[in-house]
C-alpha cells in the first residue's frame, strides 16, 4: 500500500473527464427508446412518460473534457450525504433529495415537473469508467424547457427567514386538455404557481439543513427541517461551536471555519478529517437567516472555491463555494510507513 503521505498528495491531482454528447448520441437514444416501447406494448405495460425532446449539450454550456480532483468529488458527495446518514435523505444528488424531503412522497419514481408540461428541463446521462486507467466518459443529453424556474410574480414572495412548514400539496401531474374532456390525471408531483414560494422556501430550508449536517450541529440542522423530513433526528445536545467552546474550529487559507473532526486509519497511520463551514456561515444559518446566508454566499462566489495541498495544514482542503470546507490531514507523531493491517 502507498504511503499515507503520498496518498494525500494524490487527492489534488486532477484527473481527465471527457463528454461525449453529439446529433448521434441522439439518435441511438431514441432507438432504444422506440425497442423499449415496442417491447412494452406487447407485453401490454403501461407506455412511459418520457421527455418529447432530447438534444446535444452545447460545448459553450460544458466543454467536451474538464478536470476533476478525487478531494473535490469527495466533498461534494460528503455534502450531499450529510443527511442521508440520519436516514433523513435518500440519494447522492442534494437536490433531489430536497424534493423527496418537501414532499415526502408515497407514489413511487415517478422522475417530477415544476411549471407547464413538458417544460421542466432535464439531463440524461451515463458514465463510462475505463478498465485500463484512461479518461472517464460521460455520455450526456439534456431536454431543454422553459420550466424549472419558480418565479414570485404569481402569489406570495418567498420568505427565506421563515421557519419551515409542511404544507399538504396534492399530488398527481395534471396533462392539459387537448379537447372538452381534461385527461385522467398521472403520478408524480407538480408544482404550480401558487405553490412556488413554498417550493423556493423549502429548497432553500434543505440547502442550509444539509450545510448544517455537514458541520455536525443537530440543532441548527432541525431547525430547517420539518418532522415529516426527519428534524426529530437532529434534535440531540447543541452544537459547541455554538457555545464557549468548540468542537471543532480551524484557520484556513486565513479564514477560520467550524465543524466537527473525524479521526479513522488510513492504511495503518491515523488521519483527521474536518468536515464544517466558515463561521460566519453558521452564525447566519444557526439563528436562520436564510436570506443573509444567500446574499453573502452570493458575493463571495467567485473568490471563495478552493483547492489545493495545504501545507499549513498538512493535507488536503477543499472550499466550496457554499461556504463548507473538507480537509484531511495525518496526525501529528504518526507512522506513516505502510504497515500489513487493514484500514478501516
Amino acid at each position: 500500500m502507498k504511503p499515507t503521505e503520498e496518498v494525500l498528495q494524490v487527492l489534488t491531482q486532477p484527473s481527465n473527464v471527457s463528454v461525449h454528447s453529439d446529433d448521434a448520441l441522439v439518435g441511438k437514444v431514441k432507438a432504444a427508446i422506440a425497442a423499449d416501447d415496442k417491447k412494452r406494448k406487447e407485453n401490454e405495460d403501461e407506455p412511459l412518460r418520457r421527455k418529447p425532446i432530447l438534444v446535444p449539450i452545447p460545448q459553450t454550456e460544458l466543454p467536451r473534457q474538464f478536470e476533476v480532483t478525487l478531494w473535490n468529488v469527495l466533498h461534494t458527495l460528503a455534502r450531499a450525504t450529510a443527511l442521508s446518514w440520519r436516514g433523513a435523505g435518500r440519494g447522492l444528488a442534494e437536490h433531489w433529495g430536497s424534493l423527496k424531503y418537501t414532499q415526502a412522497l408515497a407514489g413511487g419514481h415517478d422522475s417530477f415537473h415544476i411549471g407547464a408540461w413538458n417544460e421542466t428541463p432535464g439531463l440524461l446521462f451515463s458514465t463510462q469508467i475505463p478498465t485500463d486507467g484512461g479518461t472517464m466518459t460521460v455520455h450526456a443529453l439534456q431536454a431543454p424547457g422553459s420550466g424549472g424556474r419558480p418565479s414570485p410574480a404569481e402569489g406570495r414572495e418567498p420568505n427565506l427567514n421563515a421557519p419551515p412548514f409542511q404544507a399538504n400539496v396534492m399530488p398527481d401531474i395534471h396533462p392539459p386538455a387537448e379537447g372538452p374532456v381534461a385527461p385522467e390525471p398521472v403520478r408524480g408531483c407538480h408544482v404550480q404557481p401558487k405553490d412556488f414560494a413554498w417550493f423556493q422556501e423549502s429548497l432553500a430550508h434543505t440547502t442550509a439543513a444539509g450545510l448544517m449536517a455537514f458541520t455536525g450541529s443537530g440543532r441548527a440542522t432541525a431547525r430547517h427541517l420539518t418532522d415529516r423530513q426527519g428534524r426529530k433526528r437532529f434534535t440531540g445536545p447543541e452544537h459547541v461551536a455554538d457555545m464557549s467552546t468548540r468542537d471543532a474550529a480551524h484557520v484556513l487559507f486565513g479564514n477560520e471555519y467550524v465543524g466537527t473532526d473525524h479521526v479513522f486509519r488510513l492504511n495503518g497511520p491515523r488521519v483527521e478529517a474536518f468536515s464544517g463551514v466558515d463561521k460566519e456561515v453558521f452564525r447566519l444559518l444557526a439563528r436562520g437567516d436564510g436570506g443573509e446566508y444567500r446574499a453573502l454566499v452570493h458575493a463571495s462566489r467567485g473568490v471563495r472555491p478552493r483547492l489545493t495541498f495545504d501545507k499549513n495544514w498538512g493535507g488536503p482542503v477543499s472550499v466550496h463555494a457554499d461556504g463548507s470546507v473538507f480537509a484531511l490531514r495525518l496526525l501529528p507523531g504518526q507512522n506513516e510507513e505502510p504497515c500489513a493491517c487493514s484500514s478501516r
